[in-house]
């Protein structure tokens, strides 16, 4: 099986052969934790941001019809899944889940609270420097659409909520991202 190339593995899994997943998983394994380490969601829990990776690879088995590359399909499919699970962390239905926090974490968050009051500092004033230059820097447009993709809907989403093409959603994303990373504005 290691001769074989992805496209084949999936379709021998297709016709019923299931143990071609283990060497799928094999393969796509480091690019589902590459992609679960690259994003960060208080309150989410990076065994549940893997997890999510993984049925993204399971979705890019089941729905590919090679017509382009397994290895394309799967990671946009692994990386969407990541993605769209984070977001979801963010949406206002999800923020008394996203700040409590665990009893039995409690004591040892106190004593490593300690050791990290300059990096929370500093996090929680960076975070509020990129709200002030969102605020400032972005048009009403932008705004809206990073609002919408923060909660969580999908650029066809999005683009039904605001009238426009999930291109423009894309672009006005592409231009948050830009806007956002920029030194001096």
């Amino acid at each position: 099986m290691i001769n074989k190339t992805d496209e084949q593995l999936v379709q021998m899994y297709k016709s019923g052969e299931v143990e071609t997943f283990n060497e799928l998983y094999k393969r796509y394994k480091n690019v589902v934790l590459s992609y679960a380490h690259s994003v960060y969601c208080i309150g989410a829990d990076l065994e549940d941001v893997i997890q999510e990776g993984m049925l993204g690879l399971l979705k890019a088995i089941q729905y590919y019809n090679g017509k382009a590359s397994f290895k394309n399909f799967a990671f946009t499919c692994i990386r969407t899944n990541i993605l769209n699970a984070t977001s979801r962390c963010f949406s206002n239905k999800n923020l008394p889940l996203n700040n409590t926090v665990s009893i039995s974490e409690t004591e040892y968050e106190l004593k490593v609270s300690d050791e990290n009051l300059e990096d929370n500092f500093i996090f929680k004033e960076t975070v509020e420097n990129l709200f002030k230059k969102a605020e400032q820097n972005l048009s009403d447009f932008e705004k809206e659409v990073l609002k919408l993709f923060l909660e969580g809907f999908s650029y066809t989403e999005i683009g039904e909520k605001l009238n426009c093409s999930p291109k423009q959603c894309d672009n006005a994303l592409q231009r948050v991202r830009k806007k956002l990373t920029e030194e001096d504005i």
